[in-house]
């Protein structure tokens, strides 16, 4: 619809208005046509974000009165909010300038439900004003390539003279229309970005980052020099911001940081912390054990689907619904929280599939498949994460201390199988802990029992409990993502959503950041 606006009423030789720096395809439209731009810069007299990048009103008359191409301009086209800087474009400007130029006027509103901007009402009173709305930010259909543009009726029957009849598909149509027939939950997310958008904000303030105007579904972030490395190390854990530097010099050292969700958000907070403010100064580390020192996927989960499939088949479960008892779904319960005995978590399976079992003979199969006759079942093919070089450098640097679920035999059994005497000295084990994780207790007895402080000590470990204990217990939450999870599939949400403060790809990157 935009590129039909410029083809439909662009007159030879008639200039352009844009601001600057903005969304390239209107300066690139006009210049494909042979029409001059007049580029009107971004930028007010004063301080902050709103101001850097504002728009000055006499600049802005001047470039609709004269410059290149003489006299009134052929087309004016603006974005508010605008792209990149989020600038928001007072609306008695648009009404001036629609009041003193004859040409079209387009008001791009693709950001605008953002802001609360709409300027359709000014359509019946000027019939050379363009009001487009793109799906692609506010429904989230971007892939679909599909908006709407609003005119006088006029304006419409000759833009489709020039339109592709078939410019927009039938999948476009109908996600389009779906999502707009759900106003309440529009409104939801649109409110829900406002917010996170505002934490944001004030999160980059409290690590000494400038920010631009609040006003689109995404904010431009000052980090200077380091811009290109912010970019990459996010781009290392799945998050993609724009590193804007080199596209104008007003953008130099300025990043596009798209708003996400709350959970989304605080791990682009945490990600950006890691990278820019470095690891805190501690004495102590405490250190959980199953997905954080050893890979537990072909043992303890292994254990929990053998158990809950064998006490399916013995109760006359459907094959289904055995078969459906797999490594995705215990993952799905481990998310959960407040499952991190493996007991709880086979015997909340067989509650959910509604076969409920005696939990004396859950715990005495578990046991018997995990640990074979003399610890030569399934514990016996652990694999041990940890780095010999690595684990040597932490007990060498850190007082450790294991904070585990296991029962102190099977923790005691495979510290001495796997680690060093100084890592697998401190233990704090099942039978130790009054209340199991996300209960704090296991990690102050910890802390107790090597005489360090919560103040200068982390936790680090790969479940929802683990964090929620470090944070109860005051503690550095250092989040690590177990073997067979990764950026994508939503387990860093889940860690930083349950406290984490940081999170790491495994136990080894916790180590190089803390012990550079």
């Amino acid at each position: 619809g935009l590129r039909a606006i410029f083809d439909t009423w662009l007159m030879p030789g008639k200039a352009v208005v844009v601001l600057e720096p903005g969304y390239d395809m209107f300066a690139l439209w006009a210049r494909l046509l042979g029409n001059p731009v007049r580029a009107v810069e971004l930028g007010c007299p004063g301080e902050g974000g709103e101001a850097r990048f504002g728009l000055d009103p006499k600049r802005w008359r001047a470039a609709l009165r004269d410059g290149v191409g003489g006299g009134e301009p052929g087309l004016v086209a603006l974005a508010t909010p605008h792209n990149p800087t989020g600038t928001l474009v007072d609306r008695a400007l648009i009404e001036e300038t629609l009041a003193s130029v004859s040409c079209p006027v387009i008001v791009d509103e693709t950001y605008g439900a953002f802001a609360g901007v709409d300027t359709a009402d000014l359509i019946d009173r000027h019939p050379h004003l363009f009001v487009v709305r793109s799906f692609s930010k506010l429904y989230g259909l971007a892939g679909l390539r599909v908006g709407a543009v609003l005119s006088q009726a006029r304006n419409i029957t000759d833009l489709r003279r020039v339109l592709n009849p078939y410019n927009v598909n039938r999948a476009a149509v109908a996600a389009s229309r779906a999502c707009m027939s759900r106003p309440d939950e529009t409104r939801r997310h649109v409110e829900a970005i406002r917010t996170e958008r505002g934490r944001f904000v004030a999160e980059m303030a409290a690590l000494g980052f400038a920010t631009g105007p609040e006003h689109a579904n995404f904010v431009v972030v000052h980090f200077g020099e380091r811009a290109a490395s912010v970019t990459a190390a996010l781009a290392a854990e799945g998050i993609l911001i724009r590193d804007r530097s080199g596209g104008h010099p007003s953008l130099e050292g300025w990043c596009r940081v798209a708003i996400g969700s709350s959970a989304q958000m605080s791990r682009v907070v945490g990600a950006i912390r890691k990278v820019t403010v470095g690891p805190p100064s501690l004495d102590a580390l405490l250190l959980d054990v199953d997905g954080t020192l050893v890979d537990v996927r072909g043992t303890y989960h292994q254990a929990i689907i053998r158990s809950v499939r064998g006490l399916l088949d013995e109760d006359g479960a459907s094959t289904p619904l055995i078969e459906s008892v797999d490594e995705a779904m215990v993952a799905r319960f481990k998310a959960r929280g407040g499952l991190n005995n493996d007991w709880d978590c086979a015997e909340a399976i067989l509650d959910d599939l509604g076969h409920p079992w005696p939990r004396d003979e859950i715990v005495e199969l578990f046991q018997r498949t995990y640990l074979g006759t003399a610890f030569d079942g399934l514990i016996a093919i652990e694999r041990w994460i940890l780095a010999a070089e690595t684990e040597a450098h932490l007990t060498a640097a850190l007082a450790v201390a294991i904070v585990t679920g296991r029962p102190r035999a099977e923790a005691l059994w495979t510290l001495a199988r796997h680690a060093s005497a100084a890592l697998g000295r401190d233990v704090v084990a099942l039978e130790d802990m009054p209340r199991q994780k996300p209960a704090p207790d296991g990690l102050i007895l910890a802390l107790e029992l090597i005489g360090a402080t919560a103040e200068r000590a982390a936790y680090a470990g790969d479940s929802v409990d683990d964090m929620a204990a470090a944070r109860a217990a005051g503690l550095v939450a250092l989040g690590v993502l177990g073997p067979g999870d990764d950026w994508g599939d939503g387990t860093a949400e889940r860690l930083y959503a349950a406290g984490a403060h940081y999170v790491f790809a495994d136990i080894e990157e916790v180590i190089r950041w803390l012990l550079p």
